[in-house]
């Protein structure tokens, strides 16, 4: 049974497991950890799986399976670790590690979304507002003066004013156009976000690979941290991959491991750069590769945000250049309306 109860934000799954963690760092008992947490925390939804996870525990249920009831809002990766913890007695460094994970992620969004919002910006505040001000502003405003001052009105500004006159009659079919266009263009991203073709795209390829493998590796390294066979690892582990295509080729390894070494299976993926692989090859045959796990995710964290810089000093100057091509179309328009 699962309870079907809203999924938690990243901001609130990170505020549940720091809560958790801090109580359960100090050694507080799980039904007092959940009691506090019922009591203290601000966030409705988390008392309320709070109550619930006490209710199922007063019923007579362990900890490690009321936990897995709670999959909806919590995630299924991160609710199995939290049941793998409980029963291998390492859920307080569990937590920790789904802690950290949880706020690289946050970390890594608000990177994405701070490269993102400049565009949007230049786009959806300078440029849109510009061209409705002048095509439904600016030029009907100097026809109507030339017509009142002069008796006639040039060619030019004719021209343009018609075409504002259409475009101000024709807004709702406009509106309407461009809408099916962003739909056509969304469905389009949904499609190559779901192909083969991403992962191989010159800018974006390497970013998705990345933010991918980044989070791979962690919970993989928390899951064989915590005693979990390599191949149960690597599902939990794909669980909580965005990329279909990404995680089809990792969930392969889970088959692959039970006959060759997992460096093997993780280099027939063809996801791994060779450092990754060679130090991966390394903690296998050392039994530390939890830690060659961590360490490889830190490396992929780099890496990304190496990527993240690279594509904004692209991004910036092909901006940069727009504008100016947009401010040239504007004046000549202007230019050619004062003639």
């Amino acid at each position: 049974m699962q309870y079907d109860i809203k999924k938690l934000s990243l901001n609130e799954r990170i505020l549940f497991f720091e809560q958790f963690r801090t109580y359960m760092s100090s050694a507080i008992p799980i039904t007092t950890t959940l009691a506090n947490i019922k009591k203290y925390t601000p966030n409705r939804t988390i008392r309320f799986i709070s109550h619930l996870l006490l209710n199922e525990i007063d019923n007579g249920v362990n900890f490690a399976d009321a936990i897995l009831k709670f999959k909806i809002p919590l995630g299924g990766v991160y609710c199995n670790l939290m049941s793998l913890g409980a029963k291998s007695g390492e859920l307080p460094q569990i937590l920790e590690d789904i802690q950290n994970t949880l706020k690289q992620q946050r970390t890594i969004n608000y990177t994405i979304l701070k490269q993102i919002a400049y565009p949007a910006f230049l786009f959806f505040v300078l440029f849109i507002p510009a061209a409705c001000a002048l095509f439904f502003f600016v030029i009907p405003r100097l026809s109507t003066s030339y017509e009142s001052l002069l008796g006639t009105t040039p060619s030019h500004l004719q021209t343009l004013n018609n075409f504002s006159a259409i475009l101000l009659k024709n807004i709702f079919p406009i509106l309407i156009i461009f809408g099916l266009a962003g739909f056509g263009i969304a469905t389009l991203i949904k499609t190559v976000l779901k192909s083969e073709l991403l992962i191989q795209l010159p800018i974006i390829g390497p970013l998705v690979r990345y933010y991918n493998l980044s989070r791979f590796t962690k919970l993989l390294a928390i899951s064989y941290k915590a005693g979990l066979p390599i191949t149960h690892g690597i599902l939990i582990a794909c669980d909580a991959l965005p990329n279909k295509i990404i995680q089809n080729r990792l969930i392969k390894c889970s088959s692959l491991v039970t006959r060759i070494p997992l460096t093997d299976a993780l280099n027939e993926t063809q996801l791994l750069d060779i450092s990754m692989i060679i130090k991966i090859q390394a903690g296998e045959t050392t039994g530390s590769l939890d830690k060659s796990l961590f360490e490889i995710s830190k490396d992929i964290d780099e890496a990304f945000e190496t990527a993240i810089s690279t594509t904004l000093k692209l991004i910036e100057p092909a901006l940069m250049i727009i504008m100016a091509i947009l401010v040239c179309i504007y004046g000549s328009i202007l230019a050619g309306v004062a003639i």
